[in-house]
């Protein structure tokens, strides 16, 4: 299964993965098996609410964990509800949160995944001032 997983994760996603797990005291290979026990899904829930802070979006987040688009979505949901309701909850998530930080990402990873977002961002540009001209032009 670590094969499996280091071959579909980046760094990153594999420093949300094992920090949520160890928040949670649980296993990364059943946790992505889908086990179903309430200390799996805490660590899901957490890993999906660290995946969207991290602005990834949900439907990698959702091939990463094996999950589909509207389970990952529900999970979300449902992290909200904790955190506004279980502080025992928040500190597993922020513990989680702080293992990240703590550890060391390659900044090559964090810095082309940058560097695509600015891509991104020039293309849309792009799109925009055509849209633009195409509007004003008619």
């Amino acid at each position: 299964m670590e094969l499996h997983i280091a071959r579909n994760c980046n760094q990153l996603e594999m420093a949300i993965l094992s920090a949520s797990c160890r928040s949670a005291n649980v296993d990364i290979e059943e946790l992505l098996a889908g086990k179903k026990s309430k200390d799996y899904v805490h660590a899901r829930q957490i890993a999906v609410a660290i995946f969207h802070n991290y602005g990834i979006p949900l439907t990698r987040v959702s091939k990463v964990l094996g999950l589909n688009y509207k389970t990952v979505h529900r999970v979300l949901s449902r992290h909200r509800e904790l955190a506004e309701l279980q502080y025992w909850y928040n500190d597993m998530y922020f513990d989680a949160l702080q293992s990240i930080n703590d550890e060391s990402v390659e900044k090559g990873d964090l810095i082309s995944r940058l560097g695509k977002a600015e891509a991104r961002i020039v293309r849309l540009e792009q799109r925009i001032d055509h849209l633009q001209q195409l509007i004003l032009n008619k």
